[in-house]
């Protein structure tokens, strides 16, 4: 156990160079090449006032400093999801997300953005069938929003709308988090399935809201229907 121990923290050092090429954005890339220059620049000055090798030494450190705290910046976010439960198709699905960060260093800039995916083969297989494997299932839409900042070990609430073109049971697929804070020179992004929950789009109009909280998410729903689901049908 020790021996895999120290292989797989040998592997991530030296797979620790090429992610961090991966990351760098062209900004990035400019800023160290501006940096390199100033070091280039200092070979040849007195020792004793080398202003360029000062100069090649603050740049480097504001440079891997942006690296470092890149990597760190997406750690301790957790989100929560609210939303109605059931919705007609071609209306907007108002969703809100709770952003908080249970780190200490802040998370800025943030670009969330999330899925939807069709959930009818699910609700159309019968219950007592042998469970079969899923097949693979494609976004029907999209939905984003844009946090400012999230300070440390503080919360934040945005809004973003979706809408389902169709009738029918939809789940939240990936939930996917990007940003370039700090500098912008490294760009960082995360992304996870556990923040989903499955709704529906049907009829549901005139009944009184429902609000639950469920592992990952938070769901609000005129109508009463399945844990963690949601539906949407045509007028009329």
């Amino acid at each position: 156990m020790p021996g895999r121990r120290i292989s797989r923290i040998a592997l991530q050092v030296l797979a620790w160079p090429a992610q961090a090429v991966a990351r760098l954005r062209p900004e990035g890339l400019l800023f160290l090449i501006l940096a390199l220059g100033c070091g280039f620049c200092s070979i040849g000055s007195n020792p004793w006032s080398n202003v360029p090798l000062l100069m090649c030494l603050v740049l480097v450190s504001l440079w891997l400093l942006a690296m470092w705290q890149g990597t760190r910046s997406l750690r301790g976010l957790r989100l929560r999801r609210s939303h109605i439960e059931r919705t007609f198709a071609n209306e907007h699905l108002s969703v809100v997300l709770y952003v908080s960060n249970t780190s200490r260093w802040p998370s800025a800039g943030l670009v969330i953005t999330e899925q939807i995916e069709s959930d009818d083969t699910a609700a159309a297989t019968d219950p007592q069938a042998p469970p079969r494997t899923p097949a693979a299932r494609s976004p029907t839409a999209f939905g984003g929003a844009f946090v400012t900042v999230v300070p440390g070990k503080g919360q934040e609430r945005v809004r973003y709308t979706i809408m389902p073109r169709r009738r029918g049971l939809y789940r939240f697929g990936e939930t996917a988090i990007e940003t370039v804070f700090p500098l912008g020179f490294f760009h960082t992004a995360a992304a996870s399935r556990n923040w989903r929950c499955r709704w529906s789009s049907c009829a549901g109009r005139g009944r009184r809201a429902r609000r639950r909280t469920s592992a990952g998410c938070v769901n609000t729903g005129r109508a009463t229907t399945r844990s963690g689901s949601i539906g949407a049908a045509a007028r009329g």
